[in-house]
């Protein structure tokens, strides 16, 4: 067996290892969370959404393509841009919900973190299918083009675990509970994000 195929073997066990634990984790955590303000509301779609998307959907769709693969890489494709159009959603849950509440708009750290996120993964989607997609990709062999993506989406799916954190952090101070949803993702650094 060649180290290529050890190598895909390695990831697929990775992705195989934490595919359900990651489920849980994001789903856990947006649930959580969209029950902070004590019932459910118009807001609590907000953390349900953006923590699926930014730790189930992305998550899992990196490591897919981490595997290779042309239907792998179709997969990596097709979650993350439906996973945008879930963020413009839960974007726009939370946009109303401080219009209705008469609050102001994009004032922490969390505002402009979740923004960065957001319009990193909107702006990638064109550029990437115009250059990249294995289907119709204008330079899909193109290793400069494959090594920027590469990066950018490192660069924006950790913007995106921040965003989710901060905004954790601000609806549950506690302590101990940080560290609960911190922990997971320092650990799933090195295989998602390296």
């Amino acid at each position: 067996m060649g180290s290529d195929a050890k190598s895909k073997d390695a990831k697929e066990a990775v992705y195989a290892r934490f595919k359900w634990p990651c489920v849980a984790f994001g789903v856990g955590v947006g649930a959580y969370s969209a029950m902070l303000p004590g019932s459910w509301t118009w807001f609590s779609w907000h953390p349900l959404i953006m923590s699926v998307v930014c730790f189930v959907i992305a998550t899992l769709g990196t490591l897919l393509k981490k595997i290779g693969g042309l239907e792998n890489t179709r997969t990596h494709a097709k979650l993350l841009t439906g996973g945008t159009a879930l963020l413009w959603f839960g974007f726009y849950v939370i946009y109303t919900n401080k219009e209705m509440a008469r609050k102001e708009h994009f004032l922490s750290w969390h505002a402009w973190i979740g923004l960065m996120s957001l319009f990193g993964w909107s702006a990638s989607i064109p550029p990437l299918n115009a250059t990249i997609h294995p289907d119709f990709g204008k330079a899909k062999t193109n290793q400069s083009f494959r090594f920027m993506h590469r990066w950018t989406g490192r660069i924006i799916l950790a913007l995106s675990w921040l965003a989710c954190f901060t905004g954790f952090q601000t609806m549950q101070p506690n302590l101990w509970m940080q560290v609960i949803v911190a922990v997971p993702l320092i650990v799933a650094t090195p295989m998602v994000l390296v």
